[in-house]
């Protein structure tokens, strides 16, 4: 660990055990215990990218780069294994952008696939921390499955919590129905997200008619003994500190919540002023919009904590891995 005092960096001890599951301290060891591995494998494999997000790891690059001995995904394995991570082969997943990419994926590795009913058609990609990343097809049905069952879980919890306590079931709805789906919003392409927006919206006034008997989203829907001047569906949607009851809308936030992702990291660069508000690290752009701009050769895995399996999926872009 670092020395606050004198900055340097001391022996604390030897674990591999991991951290207790809500430990604040686990988080940070974990990226720790793993770093050593990321870097050296990105260190010994020149046009291989490492990324990870805890124990969410990914490898972008040519397909010979990336597999058989010696090469970025059998370098990663042994560093991982010498802190005492276990691989699971099972939980592995790759996804080849082209045909040749596809072929050079090794036997046993998954690659994720969604067949269109209507053409028998297969479209191929991941899905890598809430973010459906792949052909345009894998993509769209990805989030046609997110919809269906989002949906259907929101409107089952709205139901049942109405029937046991209102007050309840409304401050869910203000704090995390409305909110369950701002992340993928934000990790994708509006174009991609307006039919789930779209849908949502549609379970959220579902949700209200279950919670206040009404919608109080739509003015016209308001019965006789809830219709008053000062209560209109513009004014529940206004801030609870503007007077307002806090409700929201999807649509008309999904490109604010996508181009707020994606802008503010240039905003930072173009005004230096706003680096106090944002920080030195907010805000690096959307999983999805990065996957647009990345190299053409791609490989992805991911890891499990200590006495955990690591678990890696496979990808790739026009012609290898991601």
């Amino acid at each position: 660990m670092r020395n606050s005092e004198t900055g340097e960096v001391e022996f604390l001890c030897n674990s591999v055990q991991g951290g207790a599951q809500g430990n604040s301290l686990t988080g940070i060891v974990f990226c720790l215990t793993i770093d050593k591995a990321l870097k050296n494998t990105e260190a010994s494999c020149p046009g291989v990218e490492v990324k990870a997000i805890q124990d969410d790891i990914s490898l972008w690059g040519d397909p010979e780069q990336i597999f058989g001995e010696g090469n970025a995904l059998d370098i990663l394995l042994q560093g991982l294994r010498a802190v005492g991570l276990e691989e699971n082969e099972k939980k592995f997943q790759a996804y080849g952008t082209t045909e040749t990419a596809r072929s050079m994926i090794p036997n046993g590795l998954t690659q994720p696939k969604m067949v269109n009913k209507d053409t028998g058609e297969e479209h191929f990609g991941v899905w890598i921390c809430g973010a459906a990343i792949g052909d345009d097809g894998y993509v769209a049905a990805k989030l046609d499955e997110i919809e269906m069952e989002l949906c259907e879980k929101l409107r089952t919890l709205a139901k049942t919590l109405a029937a046991a306590d209102a007050q309840v079931a409304h401050a869910v709805l203000r704090q995390s129905i409305i909110t369950r789906i701002d992340y993928i919003l934000s990790t994708h392409r509006p174009s991609l997200t307006r039919k789930l927006a779209h849908a949502m919206d549609e379970t959220i006034r579902d949700c209200c008619l279950e919670i206040y008997g009404c919608d109080l989203l739509r003015d016209q829907e308001f019965p006789d003994n809830l219709k008053d001047e000062s209560l209109t569906s513009e004014r529940v949607q206004l801030k609870i500190s503007q007077g307002g009851g806090g409700l929201r809308l999807t649509e008309p936030r999904a490109l604010f919540l996508n181009s707020m992702s994606l802008a503010l990291n240039v905003f930072r660069h173009a005004w230096p002023s706003l680096v106090s508000v944002f920080g030195n690290d907010s805000f690096q752009g959307s999983l999805h919009a990065q996957s647009q701009s990345i190299p053409p050769r791609i490989f992805k895995t991911s890891a499990y904590r200590c006495r955990r399996p690591i678990r890696p999926r496979v990808t790739s872009t026009p012609e290898g891995l991601l």
